[in-house]
């Protein structure tokens, strides 16, 4: 609600006034004066009225957040699609980035995953191997849909727009689906100490939970945010059917 100051604007109004009678020497105020008071009456409104529209807009969206925000699991979906966004950027999608723009503390970022995980999924993919081409479409899936997903996400969750549910529900989906595939070649690559001449890439029992401590929650959260975000959009119908039937009742 916009609120106007009167009682200061009087006081102005007053103080102008005795200017005017300290200048003029008489407690009437002419024509030109009046319109001065008018102008700086009206400008005194307009000021009062923006700074209260941007404060009952602040107020608003401190509000919506917070109240967009209230379920526990929508916070950690926020904390979740900034991490990946942060993640998809500087070290999963550094392929799609022009080299000589990437800055080199990322490279270094991503050379030290590789000594830790000895990931063989990425080996493969370095090495343009075509019994790969699956992992390098998952690649191009997490750019040209899961990273505007989760900005769109960010987004919706902010607003406490229930809509985003729906988008968020093929997100969980399709990561989990993603995903399932890598781990499952984690697991069917041979231990290092089995490996032969012919095997192009082993794993050590460290590399290998490295691995699978790395990927199996953006296989297990994701397939919580698909369920979840079913269950929300179900009962978002059951309270629009309830209020529809209520309607036409009327």
């Amino acid at each position: 609600m916009l609120t106007f100051d009167v009682k200061g604007s009087i006081v102005r109004s007053a103080k102008i006034r005795k200017q005017v009678t300290v200048f003029t020497g008489s407690g009437d105020v002419g024509v030109l004066d009046q319109f001065r008071v008018g102008c700086f009456l009206r400008k005194s409104y307009v000021a009062l009225s923006t700074f209260n529209v941007h404060q009952v807009l602040r107020q608003k969206s401190s509000s919506s957040i917070m109240a967009a925000l209230s379920r526990p699991l929508d916070k950690a979906y926020l904390v979740y699609f900034a991490m990946v966004f942060i993640f998809g950027i500087c070290v999963d999608l550094q392929d799609f980035w022009p080299q000589q723009l990437l800055p080199q503390i990322l490279k270094d970022l991503r050379a030290m995953y590789f000594r830790l995980s000895n990931d063989p999924l990425c080996q493969y993919l370095m090495g343009n191997n075509a019994q790969m081409a699956w992992f390098n479409s998952f690649m191009y899936l997490e750019l040209l849909f899961q990273l505007p997903a989760s900005i769109l996400a960010i987004r919706g969750l902010l607003k406490g727009n229930r809509t985003i549910y729906l988008l968020m529900i093929l997100y969980g989906v399709s990561t989990a689906t993603t995903v399932l595939p890598c781990l499952a070649t984690f697991l069917a690559v041979p231990s290092h100490e089995m490996a032969t001449s012919v095997d192009p890439a082993s794993l050590t029992s460290g590399e290998r939970l490295f691995l699978l401590a790395n990927y199996i929650p953006f296989f297990i959260f994701p397939l919580i945010m698909a369920v979840d975000c079913t269950t929300e959009v179900a009962k978002d119908m059951k309270v629009a059917k309830q209020v529809t039937g209520t309607a036409k009742a009327k």
